[in-house]
């Protein structure tokens, strides 16, 4: 059978009513799953510094750490090679890193090998003595001294050579006589012409030089004239 819509016959609505008395609180409900943590809050001010705490016990002793470089000197260590090499320093305990100087020629020189002295290895580093500067200039003259005390005499020199002659000056007045010599006498003159050493001859056997004074030995002698000796 057909059927036909002729209107609605539902109402319009009505105005909302007021509202009803609270009813009665339900029990709690289970509690739910924990949501996701909030973002950070911002960081809130310094508090006030709080006491001094009190001083913890002392810890134990560390061990002894390697010394520091050292420097030694002498004239042991020689060269400018930077190829490192023993010398005989003496030097009982190097360590890499000390230092040599030598105090000749200013060179100084690395260890880079540590131990004895028969052990211990040195290598050219440089020198402490720059290069030569270039001559300044001469200064201005310093006043005069004082005379200084006058030293000893010193030894004769040797003799030098004889000069030129000179020339024959002019002759002189003639002095005034002297006074008469007196004449020696004859046995004077006898011992100063036969001197001691000195022999006399003659022929008169009956002659005997010892009246003139001395000592006279006579010679005897085969043939000839007679011969005196003077001895004294």
């Amino acid at each position: 059978m057909t059927q036909y819509l002729l209107g609605n016959v539902k109402g319009p609505k009505g105005d909302t009513g007021a509202t009803g008395p609270q009813g009665p609180k339900g029990a709690t409900g289970a509690t739910g799953a924990t949501g996701a943590t909030g973002p950070q809050g911002p960081t809130g001010p310094q508090g006030p510094t709080g006491a001094t705490g009190a001083t913890g016990p002392k810890g134990a002793t560390g061990a002894t750490g390697q010394r520091g470089s050292q420097w030694y000197s002498g004239t042991a260590v020689t060269g400018t090679s930077t190829t490192a090499a023993v010398f005989s320093t003496g030097i009982s305990s190097a360590l890499v890193g000390d230092y040599y100087l030598n105090t000749s020629t200013g060179a100084v020189y690395r260890c880079t090998v540590a131990g004895a002295a028969t052990a211990a290895k040195w290598a050219y580093a440089g020198s402490i003595k720059g290069a030569t500067g270039a001559q300044g200039p001469t200064g201005a003259a310093g006043a005069k001294g004082a005379t200084g005390a006058t030293g000893p005499q010193g030894p004769t020199g040797a003799t030098g050579p004889q000069g030129p002659k000179g020339d024959t000056g002019a002759t002189g007045p003639q002095g005034p006589q002297g006074p008469a010599g007196t004449t020696p006498s004859t046995a004077t003159i006898f011992l100063a012409n036969h001197p001691v050493g000195s022999y006399y001859l003659t022929s008169d056997a009956s002659f005997d030089p010892s009246a003139y004074g001395g000592t006279w030995e006579r010679v005897y002698s085969i043939g000839g004239p007679i011969t005196w000796h003077r001895t004294k």
